[in-house]
């Protein structure tokens, strides 16, 4: 047989050539496969990069708020790229932080929920006193629900309480009252109660019914613990400022706090304060004028503290408060022992406008026409026709030391 060479060699060419077709089509499919992992590695890679830079705005945000209450957005620049951080305005005593990190064009975006540590506080009444009881004259007046630990007398005229009134514990009576709504006493006498009367003794009451009590109600604490306020006295003194001796705050605009003042505080002659931080004076207070309030960038909706371990006397017509927000209250507190006569741990008289008054240990004067909306102490005494004025929604208060102490994230979460 003749063999034909041309033949053989053409189909050794041709071999050749579809084996290297499929090589190169291999070696492609390979190419294709190992790009397309090494993009997607590149991919994963620069996220995660991102993700880093995003996480970096987010902690640079909460470190910056602590100096800057009012930070909102801004952008800052790193070697590995950009970042973008918003903040939002306090919503319910917390704030939302959303950061973009750019790196390379893969943009990953982190949104944090933080809020400033508080105590959560309930002033269900427009006023709660302890054993030293409540004492009015002149017409003044409560409106709002009162629970007292010891007697609710009448001194002069006809005072009123509006809403309902319960006096704990055997022996504690209402004497010569006018009250509004129900009432809840051992022994009541020349009074008169709007709806029921809910006694155990009645010498001379009247009411619109009456309910003989088999049990009196049980004493009950003050809606502000002496741990709470020493917990605030410690974040003062590890968050704020120390001042030693003084401080007199005369015709100037200022913002104060965290601060503890070793010595008195004096406000006068129309300033304007702005609380920026729990003040804590270990000496007395006195305000005559102007206006003392939380500041709104700082506190938000929540509420502040001004603390004394002397008297507080506020005089004139100045206006302390909380930060125009709804639910931010300022609370004027003083410590001090002190049960009436002359002695009082906050002196109120004339017309100044405030929000709560707190005395742990001691008896409260309000005079002449006192605006504000809650106050609890050992013992109240209202005369000169004064008025206390329940804010409903107080039943819910947080008491924050402000930016400069703890915060606590609520939520941390990638949403891009």
């Amino acid at each position: 047989m003749k063999i034909n060479y041309t033949e053989k060699g053409f189909a050794s060419i041709l071999v050749a050539i579809l084996l290297t077709v499929l090589f190169i089509i291999t070696a492609i499919n390979i190419f294709i496969l190992n790009f397309s992992r090494w993009m997607t590695l590149e991919d994963v890679l620069y996220s995660k990069q991102s993700y880093y830079l995003a996480e970096a705005g987010i902690e640079d945000a909460l470190l910056r708020i602590v100096d800057e209450p009012s930070l909102s957005s801004y952008e800052m620049y790193t070697e590995l790229g950009k970042v973008e951080v918003d903040v939002s305005d306090d919503f319910g005593g917390s704030r939302t932080i959303i950061s973009s990190g750019d790196f390379v064009d893969r943009v990953v975006k982190i949104e944090t929920v933080y809020e400033i540590s508080s105590d959560f506080t309930s002033f269900y009444y427009g006023a709660q006193v302890g054993e030293g009881g409540v004492k009015m004259k002149d017409n003044s007046i409560i409106y709002g629900n009162v629970l007292s630990n010891g007697d609710i007398l009448n001194l002069e005229d006809t005072p009123k309480i509006t809403d309902n009134v319960v006096i704990t514990g055997e022996e504690n009576k209402l004497s010569g009252m006018e009250v509004g709504g129900e009432v809840y006493v051992d022994i009541c006498e020349d009074s008169d109660v709007g709806e029921t009367l809910h006694y155990q003794e009645n010498n001379n009451c009247t009411a619109s019914s009456y309910e003989q009590l088999e049990e009196l109600p049980e004493p009950r604490e003050l809606p502000i613990s002496e741990e709470m306020i020493e917990n605030w006295k410690k974040e003062v003194v590890d968050y704020g400022e120390v001042h030693e001796g003084d401080y007199i705050i005369d015709g100037e605009s200022r913002y104060l706090g965290p601060i503890k003042i070793e010595g008195d505080l004096e406000i006068t002659r129309n300033s304007d304060v702005f609380i920026t931080g729990t003040i804590w004076v270990t000496g007395s207070i006195d305000i005559s004028d102007g206006t003392v309030k939380l500041d709104e960038s700082t506190y938000g909706s929540q509420s502040g503290l001004i603390i004394a371990d002397g008297q507080i006397a506020v005089r004139g017509n100045p206006k302390v408060t909380g930060s125009d927000r709804e639910g931010s209250y300022l609370a004027l507190i003083s410590t001090l022992e002190a049960n009436g006569g002359e002695d009082y741990a906050i002196d109120l008289r004339n017309q100044p406008e405030l929000d709560i008054l707190y005395a742990s240990r001691g008896r409260i004067l309000i005079a002449n026409n006192v605006a504000l909306r809650s106050v609890s102490g050992w013992g109240l005494e209202i005369r000169n026709h004064a008025n206390v004025t329940y804010e409903t929604g107080m039943e819910s208060t947080y008491f924050t030391s402000g930016p400069g102490g703890s915060w606590n994230v609520l939520s941390w979460r990638r949403i891009r």
